[in-house]
């Protein structure tokens, strides 16, 4: 009778409420439904750009890309609010305070919670970049005490910060046997696998297809490994460089590597990849080799078809429908086309856009952005 009693007293209260509710005309007692705002980018898609060249501040809305680089700590532009922007926080250099080091990443990481963070960019090759790019060459165990030092501070500092480990040049075997010393010798600095696996959010790899023989063109071999190299990758067609079957093979390498390593859980990011060789000219003389647009174009579509697409009930992640790649970044937003192929817009022509640039528009126009894709 009691329950009776209060059930039959609350309902003539609701009903009692009902027209007071309906006919106040304050609109601040209006309750709305709620909302959620559609995504506007395609969360998967990247984009990486070479700041302090015409084309870096162009509008990245017909590109609709989720996340940018540019191998800076913090972004030389604005950026959408929808778009992440990756930090990447450079472990070149012969010296290296721990100390200093540390609080930097600390303050950094403060400033800028829950962001995503690189730590290193190709610490497994000897050739630098240009535009201000740096490769920071170093052994696999210089890299890992390096991680371990700067990923502590971020995770000290924010909790909620997200990191990337590796960003090897390519997964190749000698490539992924310098990852393995690396990911050892962290296991050693901090004397626990939960410890290690925390300071890892994502992994992170570069997916050119370069030539690794010393002294010929491309990316050499690791530092540390000058005496043990018979399993570096000799590219002499250079037809390869464009490979959809290679890429795929390096994809499920890195894949296979990771979840031989516990690793199968974590998300895979390709923060750099595209069309090695150039579609005209440097200034002053012509390039060896020349790659038009439209072989560029139809190789960049043939990845993003696979990088949208595959899956594996054994490598993939099982908590992204078991897919290989989680995020990509196209090399490159602007980059000099003498340099390199890939280039959406051309910084020697005032950012104008590039056949590869309309190219890439045509292809993500009608893609419909997911919901809650991000690793």
């Amino acid at each position: 009778m009691v329950v009776a009693s209060l059930l039959l007293a609350l309902l003539l209260f609701n009903r009692s409420q009902t027209p007071a509710l309906a006919q106040d005309p304050d609109p601040s007692n209006v309750y709305l439904p709620l909302i959620i705002k559609p995504p506007v980018v395609l969360c998967r898609f990247g984009i990486a750009a070479v700041s302090g060249l015409p084309g870096y501040n162009t509008d990245l809305g017909p590109l609709k890309v989720g996340a940018f680089i540019d191998w800076g700590t913090e972004p030389a532009r604005s950026l959408p609010p929808e778009v992440d922007y990756i930090h990447v926080i450079s472990v070149r250099g012969d010296s290296f305070d721990d100390t200093d080091r540390a609080a930097q990443a600390a303050a950094l990481a403060a400033a800028n919670p829950g962001d995503y963070w690189q730590v290193g960019n190709e610490p497994d090759t000897s050739y630098y970049g240009g535009n201000g790019i740096t490769q920071d060459n170093i052994t696999a165990e210089t890299y890992a005490h390096r991680f371990r030092v700067i990923a502590e501070a971020i995770k000290n500092a924010d909790p909620t910060a997200k990191i990337g480990f590796g960003s090897i040049v390519q997964p190749t075997p000698i490539r992924l046997r310098y990852l393995d010393r690396a990911w050892t010798a962290l296991l050693i600095e901090t004397d626990s696998y939960a410890k290690t696996n925390s300071l890892v959010d994502f992994w992170s790899i570069h997916s050119f297809i370069l030539n690794e023989i010393p002294g010929q063109w491309g990316t050499g071999i690791p530092k540390g490994f000058e005496d043990d190299y018979s399993d570096a990758v000799a590219i002499t067609n250079f037809a390869d460089t464009y490979s959809i079957s290679l890429f795929q093979e390096r994809i499920l390498a890195m894949r296979r590597w990771m979840r031989d390593r516990g690793q199968r859980e974590k998300a895979l990011w390709i923060t750099e990849f595209g069309s090695l060789f150039p579609p005209v000219d440097q200034p002053g003389g012509p390039n060896n080799v020349n790659v038009p647009d439209s072989v560029t174009a139809n190789f960049m579509v043939q990845t993003f078809n696979y990088l949208n697409t595959a899956t594996s009930s054994s490598l993939g992640l099982p908590s992204d429908g078991n897919r290989l790649v989680q995020r990509w970044f196209w090399y490159s937003l602007n980059d000099h086309r003498y340099y390199f192929g890939g280039s959406l817009y051309d910084p020697d022509d005032g950012g104008a856009i590039t056949p590869v640039g309309n190219k890439f528009i045509q292809y993500v126009t009608p893609l419909t952005p997911e919901m809650n894709c991000k690793p």
